[in-house]
């Protein structure tokens, strides 16, 4: 999390989830790993707006790629 004003952050992530591949099947997911954003505003004393961008990568063994691109908005009020 790096701090820019009382008000404002932006917090980092970032993470890999890889198994032994000989135990797995051609088929199955070699490994996956995500990384996001997330850009938090304090709009009041106890509301926060927030903004976050995340992508998730899955290698499968037999040699495909994909992407999931996560785009997210929130609003919470604490109490």
């Amino acid at each position: 999390s790096v701090p820019f004003t009382q008000r404002v952050s932006l917090n980092l992530m970032a993470g890999t989830m890889d198994d032994r591949n000989r135990d797995l099947l051609n088929t199955m997911i070699g490994y996956n790993r995500a990384g996001a954003a997330n850009l938090m505003f304090r709009i009041a004393p106890n509301v926060l707006l927030s903004i976050e961008a995340m992508q998730i990568r899955t290698n499968y063994l037999n040699g495909g790629t994909t992407r999931n691109p996560r785009y997210d908005l929130s609003l919470a009020y604490q109490f």
